[in-house]
Formats: C-alpha cells, structure tokens, sequence
C-alpha cells in the first residue's frame, strides 16, 4: 500500500521552504510533485485530475512508498477536486496535511505578498475587505480549507499551527512528522524563503503597482480579486527586481516616494481579539482531526503601514514613475529578451 499526502500548504506557513528541503532529500522510495512540476494554475476550476491521477498510477507502477503533491493553491481547490485523490483511498493510504497561521501575523504577511506581486491597496483597506469576506473565502476563514478537505473524503487531516511550530523546533521538523516522512529532512537547505520585504519597501513596490495598473487600465488590486472572486485567473508580476533598480536610478524619485509614504504613515495592532469568530469556527471543524485549539499563545503585531492611495500621488510624480518603469523594462528588452516578453505584456 502506498501513502499519498496531500501538503495544501496555506500562503504564508513556510511552504516554500519545505518544498526546497523535499526537493533537496533525493530519496527513491518518496515522489514529490511541488509548484515546479504541478500541472496546476490558480484557478480552483482548472485543477488538472487526469495529471493528478496519472503521476499517482505511475507511483504504483514504479513502486514509490511516499507519493507528496505540495502546492499552497490546494487549499483553495474545491471537494469535487480534491475528490481525484480520495479515489484511491481504497487502495492507498491518503492524509491531507494544512498549516495554518495566526492571522495577526498571517495578513500582514499576506497582504506585503500580494503587493509584491500585484496589489496596491494600503493595508488598512486591505483590512476592511477581509472583514467582509463575503461569500466566506478559504483563504481568510480557514474552517473552510478542513470542511472542504472532509467534503472531499479525506479521514486522515493533519491540522498544524506556524505559530506553534516555529517555537518550538521549526516547521520544517514539524512538517517532516505531519507526512510522516522517515528520512531527516536537509534543515540547511530548506530555510524561509520568501520572506517579506521591509515596510517601506513593500510600501513602494505597491505603489508602483498602482501607477503601471493605472497606465494599462487595470484592476489597482487584482490579485486580491481574485482570492475573493473564489480563484478567477488574473496572472500576477513579480516587479521587485525592477523597482528596487528605479529606485537606485533615480534618487529624486526615491527620495519624493519615500518622504510621502512616512508622512503618512501610522501604527496598526492586531489584536487576537479581533479574530475570535474565526478562530472559533476553526476550533470547531478541526476539533475532531486534533483535540486541542489550534493556536495556543498568539503574538499581537503592531506595525507602521501607509495609508496612501495611488490617487494620493500628484499627477506628474506619477508620470515620472511610469516614465522611470517603462525605461527600466526598455534596458530588461534589450539585456534579456525572455524577461523582456514575459513583462512587456504589463507594461
């Protein structure tokens, strides 16, 4: 009998550092299929079963002991999707393994990926549309990602807490005994990494976003769109690399951008209080996978976040800034034409 575990991440729980450390172990008898294998997009509606089933019948046929599908966009796919691996559950033993995080730490940390990746939104207005969520999305109320996850058929759910685990050991370890996995894994390999930028900076990059969506008459915060339209495909752009180069280029710039983003900055406490429902309707669905609550001692985060909208911005320093962006994507055209495709449709 083979074991096939399911590894539904979520964002923000050290999933790209277990991926590496998977990736790193090399071991014949354990199959990994992570981001950069997985016939997979974002949108919950594409999720591709016949490659699912296919990679799994050609672990049966090759005799793997330990087959792990690893991928943070499985938390958001629904039970009929899910439902492709729970098929074997009669010849195969199956576990969906969740982390989850506070969301103290969780939404800051999930709103300074989304901006560096798409979105412009300042994080208080991202805050507001997180207390709608409404239809109730998985990637917010996380009783979801285990309701689903049960819907689809899965008996064996392995419910951990980031929090917890990163005080006590790492998540990587704890990772490694949620799949059950019997060789160490390469810690020194396998450390964070996509850790978010600093406050200013992510600050800036948002921004950005603001003024090259502005320019191409785009959704000024698509990807978070997308979370709350349940997974419609928008692609996202990862600019860092370039505005941290325009930012160096022109100091002028740098230094108006910055001047405006601490003027109108101001602190933001998270307090666990303010997730209570939350909390308590995942204390409820995840009583019977694990007896204790979740989350034990929470860290309250307090941090400095701009309020400032891409209409804040004068109209010409905003034109200064997509005058500066489109240069810096001319000299990416011409040092690098494969980047310069992939961006020129964004620019």
């Amino acid at each position: 009998m083979m074991k096939i575990v399911v590894h539904a991440g979520m964002h923000k729980t050290g999933t790209t550092a277990f991926q590496a450390a998977l990736k790193s172990q090399k071991s014949p008898q354990v199959r990994t299929f992570g981001p950069d294998t997985f016939r997979f997009t974002v949108n919950s509606d594409r999720f591709d079963q016949r490659w699912v089933r296919d990679k799994i019948e050609g672990a049966e046929r090759d005799g793997i002991e330990t087959v792990i599908f690893s991928h943070e966009e499985l938390s958001l796919v629904n039970a009929d999707g899910l439902a492709v691996f729970t098929g074997f559950a009669s010849r195969h033993e199956l576990k969906y393994v969740v982390t989850f995080r506070h969301w103290c730490s969780y939404l800051p940390s999930r709103w300074s990926q989304n901006c560096k990746r798409l979105d412009s939104q300042p994080f208080k207005s991202f805050l507001e549309r997180v207390d709608q969520n409404t239809p109730r999305r998985a990637w917010v109320d996380f009783s979801e990602v285990v309701s689903t996850a049960e819907r689809a058929g899965f008996d064996g759910i392995s419910i951990l807490s980031y929090d917890d685990a990163v005080k006590s050991g790492g998540i990587i370890p704890a990772l490694q005994a949620a799949c059950d996995l019997p060789a160490r894994l390469n810690a020194a390999k396998s450390t964070q990494r996509n850790t978010s930028p600093e406050w200013l900076r992510v600050e800036v990059i948002r921004l950005f976003n603001g003024v090259r969506s502005e320019r191409k008459n785009q959704h000024l915060n698509g990807l978070q769109e997308r979370l709350e339209n349940g997974g419609t495909g928008i692609p996202c752009l990862d600019q860092v690399k370039s505005v941290d180069r325009v930012m160096d280029a022109n100091p002028n710039v740098a230094a108006e951008l910055h001047g405006l983003i601490e003027d109108s900055a101001e602190t933001i406490t998270l307090e666990r209080s303010r997730f209570t429902d939350l909390e308590q309707r995942l204390n409820q669905v995840a009583a019977k996978f694990r007896p204790e609550p979740v989350f034990s001692e929470v860290d309250e985060k307090a941090r400095k976040y701009s309020a400032l909208y891409i209409s804040d911005l004068p109209a010409a320093f905003r034109r200064d800034i997509w005058v500066a962006l489109r240069k810096d994507l001319n000299r990416d055209m011409f040092t690098n034409s494969a980047v310069g495709r992939r961006l020129s449709r964004w620019f």
